[in-house]
């Protein structure tokens, strides 16, 4: 009978630690174990190795025959010397170049019927001839029509034209050519700016090519959507007050810059007014009392406290933050000053990574302001250039960025004055798919090393569905940089990258990452261990007794004694 006790409780204590082997600590692994949905690392680690190339096609066309073996031989220097681009360890440019005879539409439209005012015209881009460029070779004749001292015209044209005066030696255009190119058209030395930001590094000075930004913050992350947030600052309100001046405001100027924008980086617009609000510094006044000033160095101390009175929605996209300042009458004229103490162009300044600042003079003609609508003093063209000239700033398409100003005198290179030209839509465009490929790069790598290092870090279902669709919109920007024969596929590359880029930047802030990151695997067990003491004992006593009963059963040769 006390055999058959101890047999009962044998295999009752072993019942107790298989269901607790087998049940309770599974399910207990099963509660502390991190979720990682799966992730589509191979294609992550191709995407990684291959070089991302952006073919960009350069057609140079000749009008009088007798240009063609020059403009040949040219052809043949360029593919040999300047035939690609390294823009970083995993971005290339590469340039084709054909050489071609002007065709019938083109002599029409340039120099059809003695007219040459279509060379001036200012033309809306198309995205099928975004990345190519087209070299036109022309007389000296045809050049004087652009000045004295021309020899090379970059025109406003649906395509990016320049036009080279032929006339001068092959070696010399080839020089001028190259600068262009790639002081200019391409911006080379933006791009390295562009580099240096995503890899936080330095860039060499080069003095040949022009003076770099005392900061890399100046160049701010370009997108393909923004979302505009346009204040009003009204210190001395008059007429009716409210907040939605939608409405009132109607700037043709401003409105065609964004339209023809959009075909890079699209900006929804929202706007709102700020009566009885003034900055919380006062202006100096100029020694002779003609005007009121802030210089360079006050300018910080001006937004931070006005940003406390700023509505704002909430949005996904970037966001780009305009400031109108309208100047009241006691401080009138007000103007921004920069260090050397010159006015600024526009009276304005960009805040990076923020927006801009501009202040709006009402003309000196008008004594009294208050009898002024809003919309009166807001739709002035001087206050569109001013918001055209700080969105251009923003986005590096100033020309002030470009490294061939400071040799203007040699290139003696005029270019079309517009708010915005193709050709700058066009390096627009360049410098977005570049600025978002390496921000997409940089963030996946930086992800997946955290989850290298970092354990803990959970990885639901839709953060793996973004991770996806990055690497999906990645690898289209790459098929589409290739740009097929003839150009256009950098619309659609840019498209695609900045997708990409949102995608892996939605995925690494995503708050479910954190979800157990306050509770790593070295602080898991010391927690679960008391907990499981007074469970565990019972489990060894039943272990215990398991093995004593078979110890004793195989000691004894597997016979039980019966009373």
């Amino acid at each position: 009978m006390d055999e058959e006790v101890r047999r009962e409780k044998a295999y009752s204590a072993l019942s107790f630690v298989l269901f607790f082997a087998f049940i309770l600590f599974p399910l207990w692994w099963k509660t502390t174990e991190v979720y990682r949905a799966d992730l589509p690392y191979d294609e992550i680690h191709n995407l990684s190795k291959i070089t991302f190339q952006l073919s960009i096609f350069v057609d140079l066309v000749w009008i009088d025959l007798s240009a063609k073996s020059s403009v040949e031989r040219i052809q043949a220097r360029l593919e040999e010397e300047y035939n690609s681009t390294q823009i970083s360890d995993k971005m290339l440019l590469t340039y084709k170049y054909n050489a071609r005879k002007i065709d019938d539409e083109e002599l029409g439209k340039f120099f059809g019927d003695g007219n040459s005012s279509n060379l001036f015209n200012v033309e809306s881009a198309s995205a099928d001839l975004l990345g190519s460029v087209r070299v036109i070779f022309v007389s000296d004749q045809i050049a004087q029509l652009f000045g004295e001292e021309v020899d090379l015209f970059l025109g406003c044209h649906q395509q990016a034209s320049l036009f080279v005066r032929v006339q001068l030696g092959e070696e010399e255009i080839l020089k001028k050519l190259t600068q262009t190119l790639k002081g200019v058209i391409f911006n080379e030395q933006r791009l390295e700016w562009i580099v240096a930001k995503a890899f936080h590094r330095s860039v060499e000075h080069d003095e040949s090519v022009g003076k770099l930004p005392t900061t890399l913050t100046v160049v701010n992350p370009l997108r393909n959507e923004y979302a505009l947030e346009l204040f009003i600052v009204e210190p001395t309100p008059s007429g009716p007050v409210h907040g939605d001046t939608n409405a009132e405001l109607e700037m043709p100027l401003l409105d065609k810059f964004l339209s023809r924008l959009s075909l890079v980086t699209k900006v929804s617009m929202n706007s709102q007014v700020l009566y009885g609000i003034d900055f919380p510094v006062l202006p100096e006044r100029d020694p002779r009392g003609d005007y009121f000033y802030y210089d360079s160095k006050r300018l910080p101390y001006l937004i931070n406290p006005i940003e406390s009175f700023m509505g704002s929605y909430v949005t996904t996209l970037p966001v780009v933050h305009l400031l109108v300042y309208l100047t009241p009458d006691v401080h009138r004229p007000l103007y921004i000053l920069d260090p050397a103490g010159v006015g600024s162009l526009y009276n304005s300044f960009v805040v990076a990574g923020w927006g801009g600042v501009t202040v709006v003079n009402t003309a000196v003609e008008v004594e009294d302001t208050s009898k002024m609508s809003l919309s009166d003093k807001l739709n002035s063209t001087e206050s569109q250039l001013a918001l055209i000239a700080l969105l251009r700033q923003y986005f590096g398409i100033d020309g002030s960025t470009t490294t061939a100003n400071l040799g203007q005198d040699w290139l003696r290179l005029k270019r079309r004055q517009a708010a915005l030209c193709p050709w700058q839509l066009q390096t627009l465009a360049l410098h977005t798919w570049v600025d978002s490929t390496l921000d997409a790069l940089v963030t996946v790598g930086s992800l997946l090393r955290l989850l290298e290092r970092i354990s803990n870090i959970v990885i639901d279902d839709h953060v793996a569905d973004s991770i996806a669709e990055g690497v999906a919109q990645l690898s289209a920007s790459v098929e589409a940089s290739g740009g097929g024969e003839r150009g256009g596929g950098l619309a659609e590359a840019v498209a695609s990258s900045c997708r990409a880029a949102g995608a892996f930047e939605a995925a690494f802030f995503d708050h479910s990452l954190l979800s157990l990151l306050y509770f790593p695997d070295d602080q898991k067990y010391a927690i679960y261990t008391p907990l499981f003491l007074p469970l565990s004992l019972p489990v060894f006593i039943s272990v215990r007794q398991i093995l004593s009963y078979y110890c004793r059963s195989y000691a004894s040769g597997g016979k039980v004694e019966k009373e």
